[in-house]
């Protein structure tokens, strides 16, 4: 049976492998045009200026907010 090392462990691995991909993703992906989430549009200027974004920025806070606390960093 897993204990809170070992919960943690897992929890640092997945928030590394995200931080890896979301670095890999981000230099060089497309913008979404619409929100992963509500599907309204994301506004160019946003678009252009957070490379690969998924999210409008309402969702993303949301998101961001949810996963914290969840207890995983951002």
């Amino acid at each position: 049976m897993p204990d809170i090392a070992d919960d943690a462990q897992s929890a640092e691995e997945m928030f590394l492998r995200e931080a890896m991909a979301r670095r890999t993703v981000a230099g060089n992906a497309e913008s979404r045009t619409h929100c992963l989430d509500c599907d309204d549009r994301i506004p160019e200027m946003r678009r252009k200026l957070v490379a690969g974004c998924l999210r409008c920025v309402d969702c993303q806070t949301a998101h961001e907010v949810e996963r914290f606390e969840e207890g995983y960093p951002l």
